[in-house]
């Protein structure tokens, strides 16, 4: 029964029977009504069918976006052979069938037909494809490989279990997997396996094999020859004791990677052609695993890089110039013990900056205390920031600790500071300048080892002329001060971050959509956002659970975003009023059409009934429905 094997991607190590009869079609793509099922965004929501026509099986490819690549190639339809590897976004499979042999696919990169030496045997690339029924063992090793090995692990780990399996196969006393680096013959890194620790003499010059491989990159076989003088291997350096030797080049769609290469030091047991076909398999399986292992590594130290020249770990979304100041003042000011005052309007993200500034300080390992001033009132706050003793007051029945106690070498962080009575913002500025503070109905001090953090959506310098505000503890607090900018000051953000807030509120849902549609975007960048972030992840989540379409559209989101009829260039015009007339028109002569039918209507709109309720509610339309 022929099968496909995962060997890269989300469904890595999975194998999937395929259709027995003409009638059966197995669907691959990113939608769950398909056969199979990618949870993977680079593969499109119908990718793929693969059917079967007499006694092969055919692969055709759905119109999908990124289209369907076999054996490197972009094809609209293919008849599959054993071992083709079928690349779908970033996953890969492998068409395996239980025939004996297999049958050619297309020649990879730079085919060598030549020989060097009476030794040295260089194979046709279509004939070391080939896998007898003889080697069927060593193919359900590379089988076992593909399964074992997760795309996503180191590449040392991936190189090592590799070289395990196929030594094993193999019967051979060392594997080598050697990956090339920036400079052409320059290893990257080499990985070897031994069969056992003394195996002296047996070895092989990995940069003189990578520099063969790379001017040509075709399969070798080489025995020593009995004759010591026509013991020569071309372009290769191997140890005294070594009899046989096979090496495959690695081609990750079509892209040189590395060697992988194996030798033995038992004349009776050197490799033959056989072993080198089976090889020649085991490389492109062994390519695509290390390609994937290392693009892993490559991500994870690109994200260290960004990471190091940023020094900043953060939930903020936004890379616009007010928000990359922002990045850079905490970046800076982080590391320090400085008291800082964050200000901005309500929505703006006060507290995830607070919290940044905690998690990229010398006191990231100690607790991070929020306390809203505004919330709780004055005695309950007193309460709440000390801690008391008890019998301090009715109702106190234990000692209770405050947040600045249980914050010890951390950071409290008071959002709305404003909000503080005049007698807090006395006991506040206690804190600042003695570091010491008592509990209510205290009269021990207990050291306060904290940092302050505060935050504040009003004018602090207008609250100091009212007097509702201390000038001391203003100008204690205001050490270092870092101003959030309102939504409506960096556009360019609110595209990356209702696309956040849609991933984020899908899983939350559990609904799942394809994005938000181009008109919907439009009203979102023209609208001024008066309550920021807050409120745009409000209509977010508001339009996901309200929607009834596979994209958010424009009548899917808040009366106050489609009143403002997108942004103030298109608003200044007659294009948005004539696009609103030709909506109204067009609902009324629909409806005219069926008889006020409104599921008919709606099926005719192509919309949900509940969309077209929104829509003739916004537009004002259901007084002339109704006449």
């Amino acid at each position: 029964m022929p099968k496909l094997v995962s060997i890269v991607g989300p469904l890595c190590g999975g194998v999937f029977a395929l259709p027995e009869s003409e009638a059966d079609a197995f669907s691959i793509g990113r939608s769950v009504n398909n056969t199979l099922c990618i949870p993977d965004p680079s593969v499109s929501r119908n990718h793929c069918v693969l059917g079967r026509r007499a006694s092969e099986i055919v692969i055709t490819d759905s119109g999908s976006v990124n289209r369907t690549y076999v054996n490197g190639m972009p094809l609209v339809e293919h008849t599959l052979r054993n071992g083709d590897e079928i690349k779908l976004g970033e996953s890969l499979f492998l068409f395996v069938t239980e025939a004996g042999p297999g049958t050619p696919r297309g020649e990879p990169i730079k085919p060598a037909t030549g020989i060097y030496s009476a030794n040295t045997q260089m194979l046709r690339v279509p004939d070391s494809i080939r896998l007898s029924g003889a080697l069927g063992q060593y193919f359900d090793a590379l089988l076992a490989v593909g399964e074992m090995i997760p795309s996503a692990a180191r590449v040392d780990d991936v190189g090592r279990r590799i070289l395990e399996s196929l030594c094993s196969a193999l019967a051979a006393e060392l594997g080598v997997l050697i990956i090339g680096g920036a400079s052409p013959g320059e290893p990257d890194s080499v990985i070897e396996w031994r069969k056992t620790h003394s195996s002296e003499g047996v070895s092989v010059s990995p940069a003189a094999l990578l520099d063969k491989m790379t001017r040509e990159p075709a399969p070798v076989l080489w025995r020593r020859p009995v004759a010591p003088a026509a013991a020569s291997t071309p372009g290769m350096a191997v140890g005294p004791r070594v009899s046989s030797i096979l090496a495959v080049p690695l081609l990750a769609f079509e892209r040189f990677i590395g060697v992988l290469c194996f030798a033995t030091a038992d004349p009776k047991a050197g490799f033959e052609e056989d072993h080198l076909r089976f090889l020649t398999k085991a490389a492109g399986l062994t390519a695509a695993l290390v390609d994937a292992a290392l693009s892993a590594r490559y991500r994870e130290s690109e994200i260290r890089q960004r990471s190091a020249v940023a020094n900043l770990e953060h939930n903020m979304v936004g890379e616009s110039p007010r928000m990359r100041r922002v990045y850079d003042t905490i970046a800076k000011v982080a590391p320090t013990d400085s008291t800082v005052l964050i200000l901005g309007e309500s929505g703006t993200g006060k507290e995830l900056a607070a919290t940044a500034l905690h998690r990229n300080s010398l006191r990231a390992g100690k607790p991070f205390q929020a306390i809203n001033c505004a919330a709780i009132t004055e005695t309950l706050l007193e309460s709440e920031l000390f801690g008391h003793e008890k019998g301090a007051f009715t109702g106190a029945v234990t000692q209770k600790k405050g947040k600045l106690e249980e914050a010890q070498g951390g950071t409290v962080f008071f959002d709305e500071v404003t909000e503080m009575s005049p007698t807090l913002q006395a006991k506040l500025l206690r804190v600042l300048q003695e570091r010491e503070f008592e509990r209510v109905g205290g009269t021990r001090p207990i050291r306060a080892d904290v940092r302050i953090v505060t935050a504040t959506n009003r004018d602090l310098e207008d609250s100091i002329r009212r007097g509702a505000f201390r000038a001391d503890l203003y100008y204690r607090l205001n050490v270092v001060s870092l101003l959030m900018p309102p939504l409506r000051e960096r556009r360019e953000d609110i595209e990356p971050l209702a696309n956040h807030f849609v991933r984020k509120h899908c899983r939350k849902l559990k609904k799942w959509i394809t994005g938000i549609s181009p008109q919907a975007l439009a009203l979102l960048r023209g609208y001024d956002w008066p309550g920021n972030v807050r409120e745009l992840e409000n209509a977010i989540e508001r339009a996901l659970v309200l929607g009834g379409t596979d994209s958010i559209q424009p009548e899917d989101l808040p009366e106050s975003v489609i009143e403002s009829g997108g942004s103030p260039a298109v608003s200044a015009g007659g294009f948005n009023d004539s696009i609103t007339e030709a909506k109204k028109r067009l609902i009324l002569e629909t409806f005219q059409k069926t008889n006020g039918n409104h599921a008919e209507s709606a099926r005719l709109l192509d919309l949900h009934p509940n969309s077209l309720h929104r829509i003739i509610r916004n537009l004002n339309l259901k007084p002339r429905l109704e006449a």
